[in-house]
């Protein structure tokens, strides 16, 4: 039932951000990375909160800032 409620309006955001993104950039490979790297931005925290998993190790530090880094590099590098 919660995938029969969900889906259409989920489906829509990510059509629209996909749009705005590709509209402000001019490349669709801009969002692809940009949803890559704001997904990768939710695991640790929704991990930490559901499942008590330390966000805090070095190797989620690292792929975190990585993460961080993509989006950036997205959005300045011109």
């Amino acid at each position: 039932m919660a995938v029969a409620v969900y889906a259409l309006p989920i489906g829509l955001s990510f059509w629209y951000a996909t749009k705005y993104i590709y509209a402000a950039t001019g490349e669709l490979w801009t969002a692809r990375y940009v949803a890559f790297g704001a997904s990768y931005l939710a695991f640790p925290f929704l991990t930490h909160y559901f499942l008590g998993e330390s966000m805090f190790t070095p190797k989620t530090l690292i792929c975190t800032g990585l993460a961080i880094l993509i989006v950036c590099i997205q959005f300045f590098w011109k």
